[in-house]
Parts: structure tokens; C-alpha cells; sequence
């Protein structure tokens, strides 16, 4: 659970997004994403997630103050988009995204076991195919879908991939113990 951390900003940018404007979401939630990174920095390091995630929420921040209309039109797209090539990117490098914060939590001699990178990959994927529904979510439709609604979605999907997060290891471990033979 300890990846939502890493999250935080994302899921707080998008249920801001439903109370406030776009740009203030955007302006809170990197205030957030700075503030994860230099907590990390001062503990054990910051971890990639957080690190990308201040720099696209950081960087659409600005740059709606440069080109005005960028963060009620274009900042879900960037983000989310961003979010998804980082997660889906990464599982096609071979490298599930939780990983780093697994380690925090996990023996490292268990780190190369098949179990271990399974269940992360599994994460990472759900993640990743929540960022992409996400995107889509963001996509300018020809019949845009009410603000409001698209930040209700946009929580279901964080709380479904956190749902597995929290799940699914557990699960993976039960099944593992289930297949082996029996002594």
C-alpha cells in the first residue's frame, strides 16, 4: 500500500479537480507531489513514481499559466497519458513500476523470487490500465463527458487499482501455497 503514497497527488488532482478549479488542482497537487519527494530524499530516497509525478503535474501547472485554457483542457490528458506511458512503458522494460516500494517492505531475498515480480507486475498493470482508462477519460470527446463526472469515474478507477494493490499480493501468496504438493 505503501505505492499510494505515490499516487496521492493523482488521486488528490483529480477529486480537486470536482471542487475546484483545474489549475488549483494542478497548483495543490504538485505542492503535494514536492513535498512526497523531499519526505523521500530525507528518508531512504526518492522513488521514480513521485519523481515523475511532480514533474508532470509540476510542469502542467506552469504551463497553464503560460498558455491559459491548458489546465481545464489538456491537463488530464498530459497527466494521465504521461501516468500510463510511465506504468505500461516501464511493464515493457521488464520493470513493474512498485518494485521500488515493494523493497521497502519486502526481504531483499526475496526481491528476484518469481512470486515477488509477479505480484508487482500484476499491480503494475492494474495501475497502468487505470491510467490508460483514465487518459481516455481525458480524451476531448465530441460529447465531453461533465467535469463532475469524469472526477467520479476517475476515483473509481484509483480506488479499483488501489483495491487490487491491497488485494491481490495476499491472493498471489494463498494460490502459491495452494499449488505446492503436498509432503
Amino acid at each position: 500500500m505503501n505505492v499510494l503514497i505515490g499516487l496521492l497527488p493523482f488521486i488528490l488532482m483529480h477529486a480537486l479537480r470536482a471542487v475546484v478549479s483545474a489549475r488549483n488542482a494542478l497548483l495543490i497537487s504538485a505542492g503535494l507531489a514536492g513535498l512526497t519527494v523531499i519526505r523521500q530524499l530525507f528518508a531512504s530516497g526518492a522513488k521514480t513514481l513521485s519523481l515523475v509525478a511532480f514533474g508532470l503535474i509540476g510542469a502542467v501547472a506552469l504551463a497553464s499559466f503560460v498558455r491559459e485554457g491548458l489546465a481545464e483542457r489538456g491537463s488530464g490528458l498530459v497527466v494521465n497519458g504521461g501516468l500510463t506511458l510511465f506504468a505500461l512503458g516501464g511493464l515493457a522494460l521488464g520493470w513493474p513500476f512498485t518494485v521500488e516500494w515493494a523493497r521497502d517492505t519486502v526481504s531483499a531475498s526475496y526481491w528476484n523470487h518469481p512470486l515477488f515480480i509477479h505480484v508487482n507486475t500484476t499491480i503494475s498493470l492494474a495501475w497502468g490500465l487505470g491510467f490508460l482508462a483514465l487518459t481516455l477519460l481525458a480524451v476531448p470527446w465530441p460529447r465531453p463527458i461533465p467535469r463532475r463526472w469524469r472526477s467520479v469515474a476517475a476515483i473509481v478507477i484509483m480506488l479499483a487499482a488501489a483495491g487490487v494493490t491491497s488485494w491481490y499480493p495476499s491472493h498471489a501468496q494463498q494460490a502459491a501455497a495452494a499449488a505446492r504438493p503436498a509432503r
